[in-house]
């Protein structure tokens, strides 16, 4: 896209020059969905056909050249359809379109979500150098530091794991355990990484992967990096809390006993102070971080992986973390395009489906 053509662009605008738009009482000013209708009603008959308001669509989602979603006339008759039930928009079906779709594009209320920026993650008894793809952990601290100071998120939030010292992902607990009879792996035989199945109190299977003992309550391991700027308005989430259960996910469906700042207390916390987007990023890319963004995007939260403020353990398992995460709706991109989208200078079609489906569910 040439920098003449973002000039000529309604909603580039817009998101500039926000103040000058804003609805002014008894002025007689046109309100932000009037200008905006006016603007692409091009022959002036009230309606909005469906080539003025793909026309519309295209100039609200043209968000850069190396998008890999550019939007379509089948996109625009899937909005038409979810929202209007119809193929053109008159007046007043315009008003709850800019409500309900078009303003939650250009202005989200964003979150950053830093998974698991802790010491023995880092240097610790699970630290990433010495996983598989050998990735040092330590190298996100910079990104993100730079991604809270220059960028304007609604609310940061950091979660840390926070194990009892009887956690049943602790290789040294398996012992104190019963084993299912569907496990593949004997108590005996089992070795860290192994993959076992448990049996739960009412002898439920229960599948875990055996990790060495890490980020215990009140250890030095279980700290977040000294390093990483922590804002004083922020949330601490901490997971893992319940002995008897693993949580590899910030947004984990099942709440932990007294812990009212994880799961699900945590989702409807964001969704109270009405968070659209979770920018979600941190330690490690296949396993606590793609298991939050899969539960984000099931949540109907907007979820954004800032990739290279990330790191990974195994790269295979990665790769089909990823094909997970985009199916979900997630969208991944770097730390140098945030900005402008928080911003709402950036507008990703794959995002603004979500909003759609948000709208009727």
């Amino acid at each position: 896209m040439t920098s003449s053509a973002k000039q000529e662009n309604f909603f580039d605008d817009f998101v500039t020059t926000r103040s000058k738009h804003a609805v002014e009482n008894g002025n007689g000013n046109a309100s932000e969905e009037q200008r905006c209708f006016q603007f692409f009603d091009r022959d002036g008959d009230g309606i909005l056909n469906h080539g003025e308001f793909h026309h519309l669509c295209c100039q609200l989602l043209s968000s850069n050249d190396d998008c890999d979603h550019q939007w379509t006339n089948q996109d625009t008759d899937k909005v038409l359809q979810l929202l209007v039930k119809q193929e053109e928009v008159d007046e007043d079906k315009f008003k709850n379109v800019w409500k309900s779709w078009i303003k939650p594009i250009l202005s989200p209320k964003c979150a950053l979500l830093v998974v698991d920026v802790q010491n023995d993650f880092i240097s610790g008894s699970l630290a990433l150098k010495n996983a598989p793809a050998k990735q040092n952990g330590e190298e996100v601290v910079p990104v993100i530091n730079k991604l809270i100071e220059t960028v304007k998120f609604d609310k940061v939030i950091f979660s840390q794991d926070w194990h009892p010292d009887n956690h049943i992902s602790f290789y040294k607990n398996r012992h104190i355990r019963n084993f299912h009879s569907s496990s593949p792996i004997a108590a005996e035989e089992a070795k860290l990484i192994d993959t076992v199945v448990f049996a739960g109190h009412n002898g439920e299977p229960i599948e875990q992967t055996l990790w060495p003992a890490h980020c215990v309550q009140h250890s030095t391991g279980a700290q977040l990096h000294k390093d990483l700027q922590v804002e004083a308005n922020h949330i601490r989430a901490r997971k893992g809390t319940n002995p008897e259960h693993d949580s590899y996910s910030v947004l984990y469906p099942t709440p932990e006993p007294n812990n009212n700042t994880s799961g699900p207390a945590l989702a409807k916390q964001l969704k109270q102070q009405g968070i659209t987007d979770l920018y979600v990023c941190g330690l490690a890319l296949d396993i606590c971080v793609g298991s939050t963004v899969l539960d984000a995007c099931r949540l109907g939260f907007r979820t954004i992986v800032v990739e290279d403020a990330s790191r990974m353990l195994d790269e295979d398992r990665t790769i089909k973390m990823k094909r997970k995460m985009e199916a979900g709706g997630c969208l991944v991109v770097t730390s140098n395009e945030v900005s402008d989208m928080v911003s709402g200078l950036v507008r990703h079609p794959k995002l603004a489906h979500v909003t759609e489906l948000n709208i009727i569910t």
